[in-house]
């Protein structure tokens, strides 16, 4: 279930790592502008000692306050000793954003382990180290592979971006079909271009009917969509993609593509589930803090 649109809520899992900071200033200007809440919750006793969840906290709680002082900042009722991984996928199904640190999410991804398992149904924001406050005219960037995961990575851009009022960078990539043998000669390369322009437009006519303000440039090439990503990163509020793991807390982060991005981005990294639905209100579109 999503958190509630009148008060979203932006979740942030803290515990002493160098990146939390980040995570946390991100939380609280999205907290800011989209009317919402910023909600600290400590990681497992593993990660984060019983004698360090107090300080580790007050810390981040004064981080939140100073980059948005009128943002209210919430503390999760357990604490690092008595909470469990389900404990932690509970509270992330409630709210609208789940937001780590870049140098903590392979940690936060751990727990996604064993059998507490539980469905996440926000998404995953991956912050880079030192995160600055963003051009606020730099466009919201999405992997667009057709797939399911795509349409909701698209969605999301897309609200993101009516959000901002800035425009989306829709990137569709299509090495897959060079390293199969299909294009032998340039009668092949040219087909074969036409028919990937041809799909992501395809892919993008819904959510661009539906968001007729929103500016889409469409990028479609025949290159790995890693190292595109990460480039088109330097210059984007955000990226957003697709996670293929159904929403498992976690496991939107497994894959070596997604684990190569959110390593090297150099803006914050959106990993959409499949089963986020859109925010009623869009990231970044409330009211302003």
């Amino acid at each position: 279930m999503a958190g509630d649109p009148a008060h979203p809520t932006i979740l942030v899992v803290v515990d002493d790592g160098a990146g939390v900071p980040d995570a946390v200033r991100w939380a609280a200007r999205e907290a800011a502008h989209r009317g919402g809440v910023v909600r600290l919750v400590p990681a497992t006793r593993r990660l984060l000692g019983r004698s360090r969840t107090a300080p580790v906290l007050a810390g981040a709680v004064r981080t939140a306050t100073a980059v948005a002082p009128d943002v209210p900042v919430e503390l999760s009722g357990a604490d690092a000793a008595t909470r469990s991984r389900s404990q932690l996928a509970a509270e992330s199904a409630a709210a609208d954003l789940l937001v780590v640190g870049g140098r903590e999410w392979g940690r936060v991804r751990s727990l996604s382990a064993g059998p507490a398992r539980r469905a996440a149904r926000c998404p995953v924001v991956v912050v880079p180290p030192a995160c600055g406050v963003p051009d606020p005219t730099l466009p919201v960037v999405v992997g667009v592979d057709g797939t399911s995961a795509s349409t909701a990575a698209v969605d999301f851009a897309f609200a993101a971006a009516a959000g901002r009022g800035v425009a989306v960078v829709a990137v569709h990539t299509w090495w897959d079909r060079i390293a199969d043998g299909e294009v032998e000669d340039q009668g092949d390369w040219a087909r074969v271009a036409d028919e990937e322009r041809a799909a992501l437009d395809e892919h993008l006519a819904r959510p661009a009917a539906a968001n007729p303000a929103v500016v889409v440039h469409r990028i479609s090439r025949a290159s790995f969509a890693t190292g595109a990503l990460i480039e088109l990163s330097r210059r984007a509020q955000l990226v957003v993609i697709g996670s293929h793991h159904h929403g498992r807390l976690g496991a939107h982060l497994v894959d070596s593509a997604g684990r190569a991005l959110v390593r090297a981005a150099a803006s914050p990294v959106v990993i959409a589930p499949v089963t986020a639905p859109v925010p009623a209100r869009a990231v970044g579109g409330g009211r302003r803090g």
